[in-house]
């Protein structure tokens, strides 16, 4: 999945290396995309005009759902699951929105400046952690909305955060 300041949102065959989809935008300025890994073919994008938008592969450039609350840029974007999406926000907030309810469900106060990236563990999906531009990595439960652990060795800006595959 890629996006660009074409407008152009495009799913690829990797392997094969052609467009398997191209999706119309009409924000030109993305800053994020990511996918749902199920059945359901939905992606996601973000960037300057502050939106969250949900497409699904295959129907019309017309978004799914648009997700507006953030004060900031779109920076960052994961799939919890099929309805459940985090967003992250140069407004230093990371949310987790419900898809089908289009609504917030859950904000957390990420840090104290931009949330530059957010990463989930599959192998337990109430772990989630955050950059910024705060020099921090933050480790967060999503049941609770807290931080368990800040990461404090960077000098500068986190702009990038996964977890191991073994955690």
């Amino acid at each position: 999945l890629s996006a660009g300041l074409d407008g152009k949102l495009i799913v690829w065959n990797a392997p094969l290396g052609f467009k398997l989809n191209a999706i119309t935008l009409k924000n030109r300025f993305v800053m994020s995309c990511c996918y749902e890994r199920t059945q359901n073919n939905l992606v996601a994008t973000g960037g300057l005009d502050n939106l969250v938008t949900v497409h699904r592969v295959g129907h019309t450039d017309t978004p799914e759902v648009e997700l507006a609350g953030h004060q900031g840029y779109i920076s960052c974007l994961q799939f919890l699951n099929s309805s459940a999406l985090l967003s992250g926000s140069g407004d230093s907030m990371l949310t987790l929105w419900d898809i089908s309810k289009q609504q917030a469900v859950r904000r957390f106060m990420a840090c104290l400046a931009d949330v530059t990236s957010v990463s989930t563990y599959h192998l337990m999906p109430n772990l989630l952690v955050s950059g910024s531009c705060d020099s921090t990595a933050r480790l967060w439960d999503v049941r609770t909305s807290k931080v368990v652990y800040t990461f404090r060795s960077h000098s500068v800006d986190v702009n990038a955060v996964r977890f191991f595959p073994n955690g």
